[in-house]
């Protein structure tokens, strides 16, 4: 859905049993804040992915309550590697 200045897109897997999000930063000069508990319910199950960051940790970081996306910052939050290989 649309959050503001964010897009926040969802997708799940055919059976429901696992999801992740693209969120993006629409605004191209500004950053903005995402508040992730809005649609992520167990955050320790997931991991953030910070794509447009050359120096981003390669294993993704624990999804925060909050996040300051840069400007035109995409961000992907993916179940973590042990609870997708479950599914």
């Amino acid at each position: 859905g649309v959050h503001g200045d964010t897009l926040v897109l969802e997708r799940m897997t055919y059976d429901g049993r696992a999801r992740g999000w693209v969120v993006i930063n629409k605004v191209w000069d500004e950053p903005r804040e995402m508040d992730f508990t809005r649609f992520v319910d167990d955050a320790d199950g997931y991991r953030l992915f910070r794509v447009c960051r050359d120096d981003a940790a390669q294993e993704g970081e624990p999804v925060p309550a909050s996040l300051t996306l840069d400007r035109a910052e995409v961000v992907y939050l993916l179940p973590r590697m042990e609870d997708a290989a479950d599914v």
